[in-house]
C-alpha cells in the first residue's frame, strides 16, 4: 500500500474530546499510504483529546 494515496491530501477535522486514537489511527495510515495530513479545528487554541475518558495530549491544529 505504499505510496497508493502518494499527492493526496486529507484534512482531519477536531474539537476539544476528540477519541485520540480516532485521529491518530487513521491518520498514521493516510501518511504510510503517501497522503500529506492536516489537522483542522474551529477552536482558536490547542485541542485536548481523550484517551478513554482521560486526558490524552493536546495537538495544534489549523484554524479556519
Amino acid at each position: 500500500m505504499a505510496n497508493t494515496l502518494k499527492g493526496e491530501k486529507n484534512a482531519s477535522l477536531v474539537a476539544d474530546g476528540f477519541e485520540q486514537v480516532e485521529l491518530t489511527k487513521p491518520k498514521q495510515a493516510l501518511e504510510d499510504a503517501g497522503a500529506k495530513t492536516k489537522i483542522v479545528s474551529p477552536a482558536e487554541s490547542k485541542v485536548q483529546g481523550v484517551n478513554l475518558d482521560k486526558p490524552a495530549d493536546r495537538v495544534s491544529a489549523i484554524f479556519p
